[in-house]
């Protein structure tokens, strides 16, 4: 969910590409991707695309607006490239709508909204959202949150990765689950010193 630069300062946290040692271990491929994009001052999501990191992926990298009509032919356009995808994930700046940012309002690009994520699962793709933290008990965030992700889209389960600064959900289609808990092994097996996993009877939540 792409937006024009705004030039502010959220996306800075680059840190760690100083630590390879640490880091590096983890996913040197692209570890050493992203430090060559910070190194030579090319930071664009495009050069993710280019390097094919993410094998059998699609991408929409059309820039998101706040005026509902172009906004409506964004996601027109999306399902109609994504047709037939199994995953959608999901990157709006900030995350899920919130109240004080009505559809249509100025920086309401920065958020995905309920009727749009509902028609994509409605649709049978399984989703994954990423998540800012607000001034919240994060704890109590992601609870109230992945409740409200089982109440709005009629699920009994949602899987949450949780890092220092974010958290992503995940909501499966029934068709998907068994493989993507397969999937979300491997990761869980090379950072397993970066990340606690627990289980509850409605929610699964796993940090980074």
């Amino acid at each position: 969910m792409l937006t024009p630069n705004d030039n502010r300062t959220d996306g800075q946290f680059t840190h760690y590409l100083n630590l390879p040692g640490q880091w590096n271990q983890y996913d040197s491929q692209l570890f050493e991707h992203l430090a060559d994009c910070i190194r030579d001052g090319e930071r664009h999501v495009s050069h993710i695309e280019s390097t094919g990191l993410l094998q059998n992926a699609i991408y929409h990298c059309d820039l998101l607006s706040d005026i509902p009509e172009e906004r409506d032919r964004y996601f027109e356009d999306m399902h109609k490239q994504l047709h037939g995808v199994d995953l959608i994930f999901f990157d709006p700046d900030n995350g899920l709508e919130i109240k004080s940012r009505p559809y249509g309002r100025k920086q309401s690009s920065k958020f995905l909204y309920w009727r749009e994520l509902t028609h994509a699962f409605s649709d049978g793709k399984s989703v994954l959202v990423y998540q800012h933290f607000i001034r919240e008990k994060r704890e109590q965030f992601i609870t109230r949150l992945s409740l409200e992700l089982c109440k709005r889209l009629d699920v009994p389960e949602v899987l949450s990765f949780r890092t220092p600064h974010v958290v992503f959900f995940l909501i499966s289609q029934p068709m998907h689950k068994r493989a993507l808990r397969e999937a979300r092994k491997h990761p869980r097996r090379c950072w397993n010193m970066q990340r606690r996993y627990r289980d509850t009877p409605r929610l699964a939540t796993q940090t980074l």
